[in-house]
Order: C-alpha cells, then sequence, then structure tokens
C-alpha cells in the first residue's frame, strides 16, 4: 500500500511539473486552443515534444550571432522589467562602496557582486551610448537574477509559506512562483495543497539563470566562480551549461602570483544542443 501511495505521489508529481511548465510556455489561451484541437486527434498521433523546449527559455538554433541564440527580450517579460526598473538603474550606476556594503551585509549574491564590479568599470572608462545601454542590460539581468537565486536558495519550508519571496516586488514574485514552483496535494487529499520545487522544476530554474549569466558575461563564463551560488560543483554546473550548448573547455588563469586552472563555458554558433539523455534519468518520461 505504501509503494501504491509513493508511486501515485510520484505522477502526480511528474505531471504537475509537466502542466506548469507547459503553462508558463504557452498560457491560458492557447492550452485552451491545442485542448480543442487534441480532441478531433486521433489516439496516438499527438506530436513529438522535445524536452529542452519545455526546460530551456526560448531559443534560436539558427542565430548567426550568441545574442541571439537566447534571445533577452524573450528571457525577461516586459512587466517583469517594469517592476525592477528602478533597481536594475541603481545598480547599473552604483559605486564601488555601495558594492562592498552590499556583499559585507548579503544583500546580493557573490556572483551578481562579481559583475556589479566589472559594470562599474564600464561606468569608470567614458564608454559610448551603446555600451552604456548594454550597462544597462546587464544590470536587468543581474536584478532578475538576484531574485531568482533568493528563490532558489529558499529551503523547502520557507518554498511552501504563504509568500516565499517577501523581498520581491509582488508581480516578480508572483511571476517567479508559476513558473518554476508547483502546487501539490498533500497525501491522497486534494483539497490540502502545498508549494514545492521538484528537481525538473529546479533544473528548469538553473537553465533559466546560466542563460542570464551568459547575457552579462559575453557569453564566455568562468564556471568556478558559480559553484557558491548555485551550490554545486564545477561538474556539475559543466553539464548544465553543455545542456544549453555552450562548449567547456580548461584554461589557465592568472590567481595573483599563480596560475591556476578554471572552468570557462562558452557560447558559440552555430549552436548545437547535446543529446538530452542525461534529463531521461531525472524522470523526464512524463515530458516526452
Amino acid at each position: 500500500m505504501l509503494k501504491e501511495r509513493e508511486r501515485h505521489a510520484d505522477h502526480r508529481s511528474a505531471v504537475t511539473d509537466a502542466t506548469v511548465i507547459t503553462k508558463a510556455m504557452y498560457g491560458q489561451k492557447q492550452l485552451k486552443r491545442e485542448a480543442t484541437d487534441v480532441d478531433g486527434r486521433e489516439p496516438g498521433t499527438e506530436p513529438p515534444v522535445d524536452a529542452r523546449v519545455r526546460l530551456l527559455p526560448p531559443f534560436d538554433l539558427n542565430a548567426a550571432h550568441p545574442q541571439d541564440v537566447f534571445p533577452f527580450d524573450k528571457l525577461i517579460p516586459v512587466r517583469i522589467l517594469e517592476a525592477l526598473a528602478s533597481e536594475a538603474e541603481l545598480l547599473s550606476t552604483a559605486s564601488v562602496t555601495n558594492f562592498q556594503t552590499w556583499s559585507e551585509k548579503g544583500v546580493y549574491p557573490k556572483c551578481v557582486i562579481d559583475r556589479l564590479l566589472r559594470l562599474s568599470a564600464l561606468c569608470n572608462t567614458g564608454v559610448a551610448q551603446h555600451m552604456a545601454n548594454n550597462r544597462l542590460r546587464i544590470a536587468q539581468c543581474l536584478t532578475y537574477l538576484s531574485h531568482m537565486l533568493a528563490l532558489f536558495k529558499l529551503n523547502p519550508h520557507d518554498v511552501h509559506r504563504k509568500q516565499p519571496l517577501p523581498d520581491s516586488p509582488s508581480v516578480v514574485a508572483k511571476h517567479l512562483l508559476a513558473e518554476f514552483t508547483a502546487m501539490v496535494s498533500r497525501g491522497d487529499s486534494s483539497r490540502f495543497k502545498t508549494r514545492t520545487i521538484s528537481p525538473l522544476l529546479r533544473d528548469r530554474l538553473i537553465y533559466h539563470m546560466l542563460t542570464l549569466v551568459l547575457h552579462c558575461d559575453n557569453f564566455k563564463t568562468v564556471i568556478d566562480d558559480l559553484t557558491v551560488d548555485f551550490r554545486m560543483s564545477c561538474d556539475q554546473l559543466r553539464r548544465y551549461f553543455v545542456y544549453i550548448g555552450c562548449r567547456v573547455h580548461k584554461e589557465e588563469v592568472s590567481a595573483g602570483d599563480e596560475k591556476v586552472t578554471r572552468l570557462r563555458a562558452t557560447l558559440t554558433t552555430p549552436v548545437k544542443f547535446p543529446d538530452a539523455s542525461w534529463h531521461r534519468n531525472r524522470r523526464m518520461n512524463i515530458l516526452d
């Protein structure tokens, strides 16, 4: 009986994951149209769905430039950019002193602070207007990334709270919870539901964050610098980067008087995604 309940719970979780991701991708109106089309379709003739399409942000395999593989205008919804506009503007113009204070007080994660310091370097070089616009875009990515990392770092108890992201604007919090969490039934009761981030939804969140990081890093990211905030080893992160089409290689960089070896992920075009077999081991069959 216990195994039977566990089996049903796993199935409910998988179905919920698929539903949440599909809603996030297409929206309710599109789902209703597709449901109408399915009614007139012969059983077993449904078109196959690439799991990567459901896990990653919108992408273009025919892109001629790295920045067009995961287009910026499809990474962050306009309403989210508007909700985070003042914070992004602050980040794009703040001083090094601000960054140090934020770092000491834990206001922003390490990977965000590191990239803010690079923004400061751009501010101090008298760059042209097009570089200033790029600086604001990076600040927008970092602002959104900081709120995504806040969700990523929540423990299960905090995820269950009515307002898991109290420090995020309500529009942003609602969007993130709809995109990357699911409400699942507790036990055998359908009346009581609890919020959760399943392994599949967690992966989806990671992939979306890594695409933002790539945009901030001009599509050349040192993986070692992300291990603290993403709470995983370089090898684990390497697999995520490879899955989104990056090439990963070792390189020697200077660290004081020493040379150290780092892993760098680079997104180039034409982009080519590897086989998705890794995710088949993470209960992805519900999406096949």
